[in-house]
């Protein structure tokens, strides 16, 4: 972990951030984003591109060329694509605010082929591990102390059960929806006294609202935990 990162995990009360990535996703019928242009965008932001990239040559002028995975990387940042899936993404384990920033520079970098109006929503895919003691399974097992589904599940095996994982999501919305949040809580199995990993996911199809929530979430996600510890 850098210096930054655990800076950043003392200051959300032990937080540590492993993954964290935001993308654009398009609703075009004939996506008109191709590899080399993106190549061309992320040159121009300073990103090495992995490998080398050309226009083919002795086709028919109408060829596009698609791609998907990581394309480039500049320090711990890496930006993909998807022309099949019409997406761009940028991740990385600098701030998050740092990562929004590259994704919004990249999307202007690329205003001149796609169209702001044809967004169909921004994601967030974020992983996290907070490290506590009855931080772990100790806080999943209290928040599902006398729960029903915890009672319901006692009942009907005839044995004592506990609650080992939770997944919240939001009301509006589904997993297939544009406007959906989702924060799934675990201990991770080989540290579950002490180590409770996250995960969260989340769209929104209005950029300054997803800024905001993408930039405020591991303070959220800090204040959700404490809270929790304390009830």
């Amino acid at each position: 972990m850098t210096a930054s990162n655990r800076s950043k995990a003392e200051e959300s009360g032990g937080l540590h951030r492993l993954a964290f990535r935001v993308s654009v996703r398009f609703k075009y019928i004939l996506f008109p984003l191709d590899l080399p242009r993106f190549v061309a965008a992320l040159t121009a932001r300073d990103f090495v591109v992995s490998g080398e990239v050309q226009e083919p040559l002795g086709v028919p002028p109408a060829v596009f060329v698609g791609g998907q995975g990581v394309v480039g990387r500049k320090g711990d940042l890496r930006a993909d694509m998807s022309t099949d899936k019409q997406f761009i993404g940028v991740a990385g384990e600098q701030d998050p605010k740092l990562v929004l920033e590259e994704l919004r520079a990249l999307q202007e970098e690329l205003d001149d082929v796609l169209d702001a109006a044809k967004i169909e929503f921004f994601e967030l895919q974020a992983r996290h591990r907070i490290s506590r003691d009855g931080g772990g399974f100790p806080l999943i097992r209290a928040l599902g102390h006398k729960s029903k589904i915890v009672e319901n599940a006692s009942k009907a095996f005839s044995q004592p059960m506990e609650l080992f994982a939770a997944q919240l999501t939001s009301r509006s919305g589904d997993p297939n929806s544009a406007d959906y949040f989702e924060v799934w809580v675990q201990p991770v199995p080989s540290l579950a006294d002490n180590v409770l990993g996250i995960g969260v996911v989340m769209r929104n199809p209005d950029l300054i609202a997803f800024e905001k929530q993408a930039s405020t979430l591991e303070a959220n996600l800090s204040r959700f935990i404490s809270a929790s510890l304390k009830s």
